[in-house]
């Protein structure tokens, strides 16, 4: 067989230009004939370019205060912050000898960023790569436990949280049982507080060093104090690519959350991937900021992309549908950066119709799969293409689908598009990842790239697991690449159900009931039935009606409305469907499915979700006949 013939697609970039990320963001990288046009794979991608950045052009703005901060700001702020972090004696790790085995990671002093967007988050984040430390961020809606892990692991010797956040904090600090953790911020008055709702940054008003919160506590704008650094931090060319900038956090779907270490040169490379994805994009886009900011999908898409392309970021906490509505009229937002679940709102809410959404000119959507069918009832009602991509913490953007128009979109509806730049794909055998399979099998989704991780932190057998000996991370997800190059995700090596020794996929399920006109969301598991000996598909439905979302209290009766909706999903999936894959395991309505921050289905968690229990297939014989 041909390497023609075997499920390759994408190519290794040219040789990259290395530097800090914060140097390379700021320094205007999308200009003509800047860094990111030299490099581009096309004479189109060549001229996508922007013009220069206005350095008093906000950047970012919370559209409830109207306090804003322009780009010259968040720069030289970050810079002040980075010469703060300097002060309190940190400094980036010395130099690692290349091993035998390879490049090590360098991991200087870390911060931990334990917040909700904001505007302090921007320069927080900014300032830490600048002082080139290493910098990680967490859901601030950890729990302790979730939160003590990555103290733990991490052992950041600077935090900044919220007042919300501090007893969470507090309790994670004890619960790390790390005498060093506890050294790195008690006994050092490291812990820095952010609070959103009445911080004054960025409102025309004098300027405050901050003030003490309590013996442990400083309010964040202490860190503003010091004169800023001239430049920051630079490295030796060839130490970009070891010299981690950033941890983040993986999903921990199914166990403890893992570290990704990514250097600065990923971050680098992430931009330039970006960039040329993306040619719609120009010198006037305006975004909403409501993806969290710790996740990768919004560090690389909104931040990072933001500030070389001169965009401007209107900041939000956290979703809430009639904000973001009220603020892409008032705001006439250009573009938007979401999971799955505000497709669904845009395709099917009938908040919509008050609303004006024609300033909208695209959308991605990213962190988890998202039906054909929403994406086209998406366009029919409002006209908004929406791109599906593809990515990872640990690779960053992989994939996006390209083109400006229905028509180059509609036949891609239902793969993630082409490689972004500077990707190589390729599917193997699940049975012997050393062999590649005939392009249009399925297989497991391998990815080489400049963006890739450098490892997990603390976790070698995870990391040699995951990285092979030829820079290839095998991702555990099972896709396919079709004669155009375009990359299918057909499941997860892990996230299958077997039912009667069939394998079925939940995501498969998933999108069929999400096809519904009737159905807002829904999640799928297996069901484990002792008697049968097998799983049965279980499904939990969110009714797109609010009606009937009121009616999904748990453990409640079974309403006629509820019983005509089981009725109806039944009878879609028995159309749909082989028998093996109908929902023998009933349906539960339920007011929401439990989700990660990136909008990844949180499946080990629908066991304790409560709601109505609908009863499809009442006996087990009945079942067994299936």
């Amino acid at each position: 067989m041909s390497d023609l013939e075997l499920s390759y697609a994408g190519a290794a970039p040219p040789t990259l230009p290395t530097a800090n990320i914060f140097d390379f963001i700021f320094s205007n990288p999308l200009r003509k004939n800047g860094p990111v046009a030299q490099y581009a794979p096309d004479a189109e991608c060549c001229n996508h370019a922007i013009s220069h950045i206005a350095p008093h052009k906000p950047l970012l703005v919370d559209p409830l205060s109207s306090a804003q901060i322009s780009w010259e700001r968040v720069r030289l702020d970050s810079l002040r912050i980075a010469a703060g972090l300097h002060a309190l004696g940190l400094q980036p790790a010395p130099a690692v000898p290349l091993s035998s085995t390879g490049h090590t990671p360098i991991i200087s002093p870390v911060v931990l960023l334990h917040l909700p967007n904001s505007l302090a988050f921007a320069p927080l984040l900014f300032g830490v790569l600048a002082s080139g430390l290493t910098v990680t961020m967490a859901n601030p809606g950890l729990t302790s436990g979730e939160l003590a892990w990555i103290l733990k692991s991490s052992e950041p010797q600077v935090v900044v949280t919220t007042p919300e956040g501090l007893q969470v904090l507090n309790a994670a600090i004890m619960e790390s049982e790390s005498p060093k953790v506890k050294a790195n911020l008690i006994n050092t008055h490291r812990i820095y507080v952010v609070d959103p709702a009445h911080d004054e940054y960025g409102l025309p008003c004098a300027f405050s060093k901050g003030t003490n919160l309590d013996q442990h506590t400083q309010d964040w704008k202490a860190l503003l104090a010091s004169q800023p650094l001239e430049s920051p931090v630079q490295f030796k060319p060839n130490e970009y690519k070891d010299r981690t900038a950033v941890i983040l956090w993986s999903s921990g779907t199914s166990g403890k959350s893992k570290g990704v270490v990514l250097s600065h040169q990923a971050l680098v490379s992430n931009v330039h991937s970006l960039w040329h994805i993306n040619q719609a994009f120009d010198e006037n886009q305006r975004w909403l900021g409501f993806a969290p900011f710790y996740h990768i999908f919004a560090l690389c898409n909104v931040l990072l992309l933001a500030v070389a392309s001169g965009a401007t970021i209107f900041v939000m906490p956290k979703f809430d549908p009639k904000l973001m509505l009220s603020h892409v009229q008032r705001f006439r937002i250009t573009f938007l950066h979401m999971a799955p679940p505000v497709a669904v709102l845009l395709a099917k809410s009938p908040m919509l119709d008050a609303y004006d959404m024609t300033s909208i000119q695209g959308a991605v959507s990213g962190g988890a799969p998202l039906p054909s069918e929403i994406v086209e009832q998406v366009y029919r009602r409002l006209g908004i293409l929406i791109k599906l991509g593809y990515g990872l913490s640990e690779a960053g953007s992989v994939c996006n689908q390209v083109g400006e128009t229905w028509e180059v979109i509609q036949p891609q509806l239902g793969n993630t598009g082409v490689p972004c730049f500077g990707i190589e794909l390729k599917i193997v055998s699940v049975d012997d990842p050393t062999k590649v399979v005939a392009k249009g099998l399925e297989g497991e989704i391998l990815i080489r790239s400049p963006t890739n991780m450098t490892c997990y932190l603390n976790n070698k057998a995870a990391t040699d697991e995951a990285l092979d000996s030829e820079g290839w991370f095998h991702t555990g997800d099972v896709g396919k690449i079709d004669d155009h190059g375009h990359l299918w995700i057909t499941d997860r090596l892990k996230d299958v159900m077997k039912v009667k020794g069939f394998q079925v996929s939940p995501s498969e399920l998933e999108n069929i009931l999400c096809g519904s006109p009737s159905v807002a969301d829904a999640a799928v598991c297996g069901l484990f039935d002792a008697g049968l000996a097998t799983e049965l598909p279980r499904a939990y439905i969110v009714p797109s009606s609010k009606h009937l979302v009121d009616q999904c209290t748990p453990n409640g009766p079974i309403t006629p409305e509820l019983q005509a909706l089981a009725k109806e999903v039944k009878k879609l999936m028995e159309s749909k469907t082989v028998r093996y894959k109908w929902l023998t395991g009933n349906v539960v309505f339920v007011p929401a499915v439990p989700k990660s921050p990136s909008g990844k289905i949180l499946r080990r968690m629908l066991v304790g979700v409560q709601g109505v229990e609908v009863k499809l297939y009442l006996s087990r014989a009945e079942k067994a006949k299936l």
